[in-house]
């Protein structure tokens, strides 16, 4: 029932399915004319993991899928990072102007971000899902055959477009073909892709840049995401993810969710602190630790490695604790910020390469939750648009963090660029006290 931007799910819907009712529409009457599979009311046909071991295994290659190409594309955002001294170098710009090879990424990414999110709640998934791996591997390949820095931003640009599909179509894809008990877990372990690509970025573009060139980096991530989507390809040919209708009304008060704004806002707040880590930590353990270039990616890449536990463990903890959402975000917020106090510190390499793996397990805590969290207190019917808010948010932090990280830094200090990212973990605490918790989904399923 909806309640103050909450809405509660029905457990006694055939096989399991989640659906979700209104108040005014009486308490077995399903909100929107399909169930959150994508399924019509009244139809027999299961959710794939409810459908024998061969169903279970098209859900676990699902999975996979979605993860190899939204890893592909996060690893082509990632990948100047751990190359910045080159492109300095290359195109002779400065550290704020060399801040916009990720955001021009994210800026791309959050421009058609919302209209991306309205198409996936009317459009058939797989038709998206074709026309953005295209564009993405068409941009990154085309990419290599230009010069200049403003061309070098354009294509970048171009290919973050495609991102509202390559991961928040994605993230719904999977959140539909597990049983809701499990949701949390599923939907954390997919977006681990996202700390995958960054890990794959920071380490492998070093080394690839040493060997045939900074240029030669970008199309070995375009081709994971195209391997990617050949799989999905082959497994979905029998599956059917029919659109659900949403009107332009039910797409406005999305919007407007104070809920939905709420778990938006600290998934901007964890985001914001992510990427800036990910994006001058290479710098930072360069110029202050005295490291060499591999080794400074080397280093940094510590921060997203330990997403790739820490965001299925966040899902998993918070799965066991009834699927509640909120205690597991906050105590990410809990633990990251003293740890991002003392980063600046002057400590010996071992203590720095710990804090970075502190840091990175504790902030990733929540990485994956919020585009959960997202589903679980909105309509089946709008879920695409709600995963679009809540991305287009944690885009925009992820878009300043790196350009005012760098402003910060050449202004001020390191110190004033860690201390503004504590702040972003006070608010992020005070956001998430403020939303709603999601519902207990463990009779579910």
């Amino acid at each position: 029932m909806y309640d103050g931007g909450h809405y509660e799910r029905n457990a006694g819907c055939r096989g399991g399915h989640t659906a979700f009712v209104s108040r005014t529409r009486g308490a077995n009457e399903p909100f929107s004319t399909t169930l959150s599979y994508g399924f019509k009311p009244g139809e027999e046909r299961l959710p794939p993991t409810h459908g024998g071991p061969s169903m279970k295994r098209t859900a676990v290659l699902s999975v996979l899928a979605c993860s190899l190409i939204s890893a592909g594309f996060f690893s082509y955002l990632i990948s100047p990072a751990s190359v910045l001294p080159l492109l300095l170098s290359e195109f002779d710009i400065s550290r704020t102007d060399a801040g916009l090879s990720i955001s021009v990424v994210y800026l791309g990414w959050l421009v058609f971000q919302l209209p991306t999110g309205y198409l996936i709640d009317r459009v058939d998934v797989r038709s998206l899902m074709f026309a953005s791996v295209a564009v993405f591997v068409a941009a990154v390949f085309v990419g290599t055959a230009l010069t200049g820095y403003q061309s070098f931003l354009a294509v970048r640009f171009v290919a973050g477009i495609t991102g509202g599909v390559l991961f928040t179509a994605s993230a719904r894809i999977v959140g539909q073909v597990v049983q809701p008990r499990y949701q949390g877990t599923a939907v954390t372990a997919f977006t681990a892709s996202g700390p995958v690509g960054f890990v794959l970025g920071q380490l492998g573009s070093p080394l690839i840049a040493e060997r045939v060139g900074w240029q030669a980096v970008f199309p070995v991530y375009a081709t994971i995401t195209l391997l990617g989507y050949l799989l999905f390809r082959r497994i979905q040919q029998d599956q059917s993810y029919d659109a659900e209708s949403i009107s332009l009304r039910g797409f406005a008060e999305t919007l407007s969710n104070p809920a939905v704004l709420l778990i938006s806002l600290a998934a901007l707040c964890t985001n914001s602190m992510y990427l800036f880590l990910n994006t001058w930590i290479p710098t930072f353990a360069a110029e202050v630790h005295a490291l060499s270039l591999a080794g400074a990616g080397g280093i940094a890449a510590l921060i997203p490695f330990m997403g790739i536990v820490a965001r299925p463990g966040g899902g998993w903890l918070s799965d066991r604790l009834g699927t509640r959402r909120r205690p597991v975000i906050i105590a990410s917020f809990l633990l990251s910020v003293p740890v991002i106090a003392v980063l600046t510190q002057t400590v010996t390499q071992s203590v720095f390469a710990l804090f970075l793996l502190s840091v990175g397990f504790s902030l990733q805590l929540a990485g994956g939750l919020y585009f959960i969290y997202i589903q679980e207190i909105v309509p089946p019917n709008v879920t695409g648009t709600s995963l679009a808010v809540a991305t287009s948010f944690a885009i925009g932090g992820a878009l300043v963090a790196p350009i005012v990280g760098g402003w910060l830094i050449n202004a001020i200090s390191w110190s004033a660029a860690f201390a503004f990212n504590i702040l972003l973990g006070l608010v992020g605490i005070v956001a998430i006290l403020l939303s709603p918790e999601s519902v207990d989904s463990s009779t579910l399923g």
